[in-house]
């Protein structure tokens, strides 16, 4: 009797501490509509020096998001639907900054996702006529880290 109480007492911190990620998708969508959040929208014209398109103005968006849960992301997908004017979405780009191969490897408890000061992602297939300069941004995936 006195071996059962000892193990019980040396395996409740392990039920404590042990944690699993959210595994199925409606754990998975909760924890974005609730923990996830997209800050800092900004949807511009720029001018880009990098293309054939030098010196005109080229549609341009930049977000960040915020982690308010305990998870460590390490891959996020965010689509970012281009508005026309009567705020309906008519294009759609989807990028991944957090990957293994994205801007940041992993987003961590608290920490905050944005590209730097004077970086934007550009969009050259919308046409200034049908887009009204508005967005919006909704993150469609994550994965935890394990």
């Amino acid at each position: 009797m006195r071996n059962y109480i000892y193990t019980f007492i040396l395996l409740i911190p392990i039920f404590l501490v042990a944690h699993e990620s959210p595994q199925t998708k409606p754990e998975i969508q909760n924890y974005i509509d609730t923990y996830l959040k997209v800050i800092e929208i900004d949807a511009t014209y720029i001018d880009t020096y990098y293309t054939l398109e030098k010196g005109k103005n080229v549609p341009a968006v930049k977000f960040a998001v915020k982690n308010l849960g305990d998870e460590t992301i390490t891959y996020l997908k965010a689509t970012v639907y281009f508005l026309d004017k009567n705020g309906e979405p008519f294009f759609e780009e989807t990028y991944s900054p957090i990957s293994q191969y994205g801007d940041m490897k992993e987003l961590k408890p608290n920490y905050t996702f944005r590209l730097a000061r004077e970086s934007y992602w550009t969009v050259k297939e919308i046409s200034p006529s049908e887009w009204s300069g508005r967005v919006n941004v909704e993150i469609t995936d994550i994965e935890f880290k394990k």
